[in-house]
C-alpha cells in the first residue's frame, strides 16, 4: 500500500507539468453565437452605363445592407441615382439599374446599412453609410454616358435672395448656365451665370443682378473653350448650339422689383 502511494506522490507532479506545457484546447464557438464580423469594403472599375446599369464588382458587408450610387458633386458624394440591396458577407457583381439622365462621369459606390424596415431602401432616414472605423465605405469611379442631345428646363419663378434655379441642365461638356436678360424678345446682356458638369446637371442655382432684370429672361446653355473655370463671354464661352439652334429656353421671373428700361438687341 506504501508503494502504490509512494508512486501516485511522484506520478502527480508529471501529470500536471504535462498539463502545463500542453497548448489550451481550442473553444468551439456554440451554436446560435454570431459569426466573426466582416470588414465592409466595395471594389469597383470604370465602365460603360450606356444600358442604364452599372456593376459593383465586389461588396464585402458585415451587416444586410444597400450599395447605393451617388452623383458627384465637386468631387463629394450627392444625390442619390440608384440602390440594390446586399447580404452580410461577399457580394460579386452586384448590378445597379441608375437615373442615366440624371448621372454624372464621376460617381461613388457608397456602402450603406439596412437599419430601418428591412427591405426597405430608407434613406435619408435610418439606412445610413456603413463605415469601417470612422471612413464611410465609399469608392469613387468614373462611367462613360451616351451622347445626350444640350438642352435647358427652366420654370417660371421668383428669385430667393436674388438666385434663380435652372431645373436640368445637359451638356456635351463643361460649360456655363447663362442668364441672359430680354431684348426684344431674344436674349440681351447677361446678369449672371453658374458652372455645369458634362452630363446631367440639376436644379443649378444662378445668383443673378436682380437690378437689370426683365420679367421674362432665357437660360442659355454656353461652352467653356477658353480658360477652364473662368467665364469668358463676350469671348472664347460662346453660345452651344444644337444644329442650328442656340441652346436656350426662357422664363418668367415672378419679381415685383424690375427694370422698366429695355437693354439694346444683341446678335447671336
Amino acid at each position: 500500500m506504501r508503494v502504490k502511494q509512494h508512486t501516485l506522490a511522484w506520478a502527480l507532479p508529471a501529470v500536471l507539468v504535462l498539463a502545463a506545457c500542453s497548448p489550451a484546447p481550442t473553444a468551439l464557438p456554440a451554436a446560435g453565437d454570431p459569426a466573426p464580423a466582416t470588414l465592409s469594403s466595395v471594389e469597383v472599375s470604370d465602365q460603360d452605363a450606356g444600358q442604364g446599369t452599372v456593376i459593383i464588382d465586389k461588396i464585402s458587408a458585415a451587416e444586410q445592407g444597400w450599395i447605393v450610387i451617388h452623383l458627384d458633386v465637386d468631387g463629394a458624394p450627392g444625390p442619390v441615382i440608384g440602390h440594390s440591396a446586399v447580404q452580410p458577407g461577399e457580394n460579386l457583381a452586384v448590378p445597379v439599374a441608375i437615373d442615366l439622365a440624371s448621372a454624372t462621369p464621376g460617381l461613388f459606390a457608397m456602402l450603406h446599412v439596412d437599419r430601418g424596415e428591412l427591405g426597405q431602401y430608407e434613406f435619408p432616414g435610418e439606412d445610413v453609410p456603413a463605415m469601417a472605423g470612422e471612413v464611410m465605405v465609399n469608392v469613387p469611379f468614373r462611367v462613360t454616358l451616351p451622347a445626350m442631345e444640350p438642352s435647358v428646363t427652366a420654370s417660371d419663378q421668383s428669385a430667393v435672395n436674388g438666385i434663380v434655379t435652372i431645373e436640368r441642365v445637359v451638356a456635351a461638356q463643361a460649360g456655363w448656365i447663362v442668364i441672359h436678360i430680354d431684348a426684344n424678345g431674344a436674349p440681351g446682356p447677361v446678369i449672371g451665370y453658374a458652372a455645369v458638369t458634362a452630363g446631367s446637371n440639376s436644379a443649378v442655382p444662378v445668383e443673378i443682378d436682380l437690378a437689370q432684370a426683365t420679367p421674362t429672361l432665357h437660360a442659355m446653355l454656353h461652352v467653356d473653350a477658353g480658360q477652364l473655370g473662368t467665364y469668358e463671354f463676350p469671348g472664347d464661352d460662346g453660345p452651344v448650339r444644337a444644329g442650328d439652334a442656340i441652346v436656350m429656353v426662357p422664363f418668367q421671373l415672378l419679381e415685383s422689383q424690375l427694370t422698366e428700361s429695355q437693354p439694346p438687341d444683341i446678335t447671336y
